[in-house]
């Protein structure tokens, strides 16, 4: 048995999608996606079911999620953040993303070069928030004032600025 990294279940589970869905053993699977697959561990013979692949996939997105990231301004301030607030900014998320081949991917850093420490605390105070009352029922009351009072007015364009850049 062997162990197939994340990115080849994902390229596995979108050929095999695209084929047919059914059990495929590796010598069912055509020469130019096996040529793929042996290129991570050589020999391996293993059975793939498509709904096997799928729920690991699922399930590497889901612990991914779960992972710290640092993220850190230009003036040296480092801040430790679940992968799922940071994934909130579109900028972050891209950076970060394994498969994007960023330096930032390897390293679970993204530095913000742009911004203060402060700045960089308050985009991430809103995207706790975000991630916080983002599955808030209808009914339930989301404190948006007592979040726009710890804006200090001074700061309110840059902020802007940011969130924008870090599409917020």
């Amino acid at each position: 048995m062997g162990i197939i990294q994340p990115s080849t279940r994902a390229y596995t589970a979108k050929k095999l999608g695209k084929i047919r869905s059914k059990t495929w053993g590796i010598s069912e699977i055509p020469d130019h996606d096996k040529a793929h697959l042996r290129g991570h561990r050589p020999g391996f013979s293993r059975v793939f079911n498509q709904s096997t692949i799928m729920a690991d996939v699922e399930m590497s997105a889901e612990s991914k999620d779960e992972d710290w990231v640092r993220i850190e301004s230009n003036d040296g301030f480092s801040f430790l953040v679940r992968r799922r607030v940071a994934n909130i900014s579109g900028t972050i998320k891209n950076s970060l993303d394994t498969e994007s081949g960023f330096s930032e991917a390897e390293s679970k850093t993204y530095v913000a070069r742009e911004y203060r420490g402060l700045i960089v605390q308050k985009l991430l105070e809103y995207m706790c928030f975000k991630a916080h009352y983002e599955k808030v029922g209808p009914k339930e009351e989301v404190p948006v004032n007592e979040f726009l009072e710890r804006i200090p007015p001074e700061i309110v364009l840059e902020l802007l600025l940011a969130a924008d850049y870090q599409e917020m």
